[in-house]
């Protein structure tokens, strides 16, 4: 009897500090404010757990761009973008991030000598950014798509 009394104060305490989505997407912005990239990234992926929807969905892509650069960060970032594209957000904003995105895999995977991966995601990096300029219809893609254009052909004649 007293285990069950126990069991069933435990339940009732630990619902009232259960955290909704909304908790959880303020929790990764205020990480995200202070330079907390880390807790921001995992706040925000605790939230999208519970709701894919959840409106935090930027500030884990925003951190994982301002981490340490890695595989794991930049395909979050990715993954993160494809789905609010997806979704409807299409806005010049966020394909340029997924042109910064695909930009910074590409250049790890050419550090790392792994050129066709590479290729693709300079390819990738260059689209975005196109695109972008095409939406601003400003000069200030130019240098972006030049410079995915050049590490794309550097790339295509290293794996040959």
């Amino acid at each position: 009897m007293k285990k069950l009394l126990l069991l069933a104060m435990l339940t009732v305490a630990g619902a009232g500090y259960s955290q909704t989505d909304t908790d959880l997407c303020q929790q990764a912005q205020s990480a995200q404010k202070t330079g907390d990239f880390a807790t921001a990234m995992r706040t925000a992926g605790r939230a999208l757990a519970k709701n894919p929807d959840a409106p935090c969905r930027r500030t884990r892509v925003e951190a994982a761009m301002q981490m340490e650069p890695s595989s794991a960060h930049y395909l979050t970032a990715i993954t993160d973008l494809e789905y609010l594209m997806r979704k409807g957000d299409n806005a010049e904003p966020t394909v340029k991030m997924m042109g910064d995105a695909e930009a910074g895999l590409a250049k790890l995977h050419f550090d790392n000598k792994n050129f066709g991966e590479a290729s693709k995601h300079y390819q990738k990096a260059k689209d975005a950014y196109t695109r972008a300029k095409g939406m601003s219809n400003s000069a200030n893609y130019d240098a972006q798509i030049a410079n995915a254009d050049n590490q794309l052909k550097q790339a295509s004649a290293q794996k040959k």
